[in-house]
């Protein structure tokens, strides 16, 4: 299961609701991702469960990586449909798909990974985590 958790800065009141690191769920597995050019925090899929059957028809539509495009403004009802086949299918069938970390917002943005304890995005300040999770999700 993974956890988001609130970040505040306490200098420019800049506030994220993310992981803070590297998290891990049944169908995703997700990391927090600094983008340079939105000056923000976002939670991004880095590995996805897919069955088989998914890996080969995106094989033959998109080329070499067919995963490749999730993560960078890619059809978020996506994530839905494979969940999903993933239930029909059952377990025997899955293997995880590797995802580029990108910009929710534009692929075209500078992304680096962003780890608690880590600066504001803004203003360079720390941020401070709440101690409950905002979050809990699978």
């Amino acid at each position: 299961m993974g956890k988001a958790y609130l970040f505040d800065c306490p200098r420019c009141g800049y506030r994220a609701k993310v992981s803070g690191g590297v998290d891990d769920g049944f169908g995703r597995i997700t990391q927090t991702i600094e983008c340079c050019d939105c000056r923000d925090l976002h939670d991004v899929p880095i590995r996805v469960r897919v069955t088989d059957a998914e890996v080969r028809a995106r094989k033959n539509s998109l080329g070499k990586k067919p995963f490749t495009t999730i993560a960078g403004g890619g059809d978020p009802s996506l994530y839905s449909v494979l969940a999903d086949k993933m239930l029909i299918a059952g377990l025997t069938q899955i293997k995880w798909s590797v995802v580029t970390p990108a910009c929710p917002v534009s692929k075209l943005h500078r992304t680096r990974p962003w780890k608690e304890p880590g600066k504001c995005p803004r203003c360079g300040v720390f941020l401070e985590r709440t101690l409950l999770p905002y979050r809990i999700w699978d």
